[in-house]
């Protein structure tokens, strides 16, 4: 079974939007269903400037807000015994869940990867990952 992947850009563009450097706002709006803005609004409530990556520990304080579930590690494991993200995609086939490889996150809505770059990770390491609750 082949991991599934879908280009969004969970809402940026129709919201007037064009920044780079937001996939924490992305995968916000994508994996709880709210609107771009909102989820723009509580990341830069958060700290995060524009057109800046947000620090981890504000990631971590907003999408633990939003998540069912507490935050899922694999950083205790050596990097090359991590699943990768077509690995976790496949075995976590149902739900809402933000993945973290390094230096990025992204959505994953029942099995299938929500992101502005097309099958840009299937083969990168999970450092793990939120499952979130659904807003809309």
């Amino acid at each position: 079974m082949h991991t599934t992947y879908s280009i969004s850009d969970g809402g940026r563009a129709a919201a007037g939007y064009s920044e780079r450097s937001d996939c924490a706002v992305r995968s916000l709006a994508l994996s709880t269903g709210m609107p771009y803005v909102r989820a723009y609004k509580i990341c830069e409530d958060a700290g995060r400037r524009p057109r800046r990556a947000m620090r981890p520990e504000a990631v971590d304080a907003v999408y633990l807000r939003y998540a069912s579930a507490p935050w899922a590690s694999f950083l205790d494991r050596p990097p090359t015994k991590r699943p990768t993200v077509a690995q976790l995609a496949r075995e976590l086939r149902s739900g809402r869940y933000i993945f973290k490889v390094r230096h990025h996150v992204f959505a994953v809505i029942d099995g299938t990867c929500m992101d502005v770059f097309a099958k840009f990770a299937s083969r990168r390491r999970v450092e793990g990952y939120w499952s979130m609750a659904t807003l809309a």
